[in-house]
């Protein structure tokens, strides 16, 4: 008698952690695929709202630099309104293209739109589809012309920014003007 309730017991036991079992494979359990299933569609989504919250960012930031490039150009080069927009829409849309087909590319522009417009600047410049926009509205000169006008800028900026540093330099040290000439240069090999 207690031989047969050992087995009724064993297999009642075994039924309980067969249905326990079961119970917890996803492919059996429509409850669970169900919830997972939903918790992948929420992180996708999370994804796609970050993925848009940084692509507005980086869109304010470049129309913001567009405003102030299609002045100076427009200014620089006595190009019409009409064309200035023109520009700004070609670059513009090169940038949203880029942004929506390669996701590499939207970290590379918060970077940029976080460091300011300089940054943000070189950057499109060293796109190909940017570059062409801005080589299609201007003649070969006046392209020529803007990217020199560019570097000229950048230097002057860095040969002020290692002016400072040297000065911060020369206060905490006392250099004398051999050796500020020397951090100096030192900083212009180095950046």
């Amino acid at each position: 008698m207690r031989k047969g309730n050992l087995l009724w017991l064993c297999i009642a036991t075994t039924l309980i952690l067969t249905n326990v079992v079961m119970s917890q494979d996803p492919d059996r359990n429509p409850d669970e695929r169900q919830r997972k299933a939903e918790l992948r569609e929420r992180r996708e989504r999370r994804g796609r709202a970050g993925q848009e919250r940084l692509k507005t960012f980086i869109m304010e930031r470049l129309d913001s630099l567009l405003q102030q490039v299609g002045e100076s150009i427009g200014q620089r080069y006595e190009l019409e309104e009409t064309t200035v927009n023109q520009l700004r829409r070609a670059v513009r849309e090169s940038v949203e293209n880029q942004l929506n087909q390669e996701r590499d590319m939207m970290r590379s522009f918060v970077g940029a739109a976080r460091d300011g417009g300089m940054q943000m600047l070189e950057m499109l410049l060293s796109q190909p589809n940017c570059r062409a926009a801005l080589a299609k509205h201007l003649n070969g000169k006046q392209f020529q012309d803007y990217l020199d006008f560019l570097k000229a800028r950048g230097q002057r900026e860095q040969r002020a920014v290692n002016r400072q540093l040297t000065a911060l330099i020369d206060q905490q040290l006392s250099l004398t003007s051999n050796q500020r000439e020397k951090v100096e240069q030192m900083l212009v090999t180095e950046t």
